[in-house]
């Protein structure tokens, strides 16, 4: 079994609980225990820049806080949680001005020392957004004798060699050649992995972080559902406003509500994989995510 939690707060504990994988501006930790594996997705760029975070709650199955400090950013962090719809938080604290935060939220955090989380995280396993094949992909590049290879998240399904997906947005046909899981190859791998996939029928370059490796998923530049404002957020939205699902960040073309239902356009086709996308200001001061859209 494999399951995600993205860590918030103090980073130094990923490097206690996990050993340490790839890092762009999120960092993975793995930890076996057993035949299980935990993997920790650290934003690594966070608090600096707000994308690192959203893309790697696209990831999570759970969420592992870790405050440091009770200030603007871990209520920024609690917040996008929550708009998010995401309900399995691990608290690694007993601090009452947090207790009093998630209060106000109406969320009802579990509060576990570190080993105790990981426990947690593996009593709830991996949250599946598809019951067929799909891969939120994350990193791009060639290995010589390879070819193309992905890294990602498997958050649908199951994924086996010589499997036959699509690359969405592009919709262009892929083969899998060969799994690798922590460098070792396999013929199969499951819901929750982070994995590495051999492609055959791309380009490296035809691959952008968000895309995603699918079956029936689809892409569109117009997204509509109801939208969940942030009322903590103040700042007004004049500007650009950007839209984030999965982990594929657009900037937004036009937006207009009418009663609750949002209409945003973007300048190029999106992979609609998730039940929820967040609208973001990403100059504003925190909180920078201006609310929730559910999907329809």
């Amino acid at each position: 079994m494999h399951v995600n939690a993205v860590t918030i707060g103090d980073y130094a504990i990923n490097k206690e609980l996990g050993k340490k994988g790839s890092s762009t501006d999120i960092t993975i930790y793995h930890r076996r225990i057993d035949d299980d594996v935990v993997t920790l997705i650290e934003p690594t760029k966070y608090p600096e820049k707000y994308q690192p975070l959203i893309k790697a709650m696209a990831y999570a199955d759970a969420a592992l806080i870790n405050p440091l400090q009770i200030d603007a950013f871990l209520g920024e962090a609690l917040i996008t949680l929550e708009l998010m719809g995401m309900r399995q938080v691990l608290v690694i604290s007993n601090h009452d001005s947090l207790k009093k935060v998630a209060n106000e939220l109406g969320t009802n955090y579990k509060y576990l020392d570190a080993y105790g989380a990981l426990e947690e995280l593996r009593r709830l396993g991996p949250a599946s957004l598809s019951n067929s094949p799909l891969v939120i992909i994350d990193q791009a590049f060639n290995v010589k004798s390879v070819g193309t290879v992905i890294l990602g998240f498997i958050k649908g399904g199951k994924i086996g060699v010589h499997d036959k997906l699509k690359l969405q947005p592009k919709g262009i046909e892929v083969e899998v050649r060969s799994i690798q899981i922590q460098d070792v190859n396999y013929d199969e791998a499951e819901l929750g992995t982070r994995v590495g996939l051999a492609l055959k029928g791309v380009s490296a370059d035809d691959i952008e972080e968000g895309d995603v490796l699918c079956i029936d998923c689809r892409a569109s530049s117009m997204i509509r559902g109801h939208f969940n404002p942030n009322k903590y957020f103040k700042q007004g939205t004049q500007g650009q406003l950007h839209i984030s699902m999965g982990s594929k960040i657009r900037p937004i073309k036009s937006m207009r509500l009418e009663q609750s239902t949002a209409y945003i356009e973007v300048d190029s086709p999106m992979p609609i994989v998730s039940s929820r996308a967040a609208v973001m200001k990403l100059d504003a001061k925190p909180p920078r995510i201006v609310g929730s859209i559910e999907i329809e």
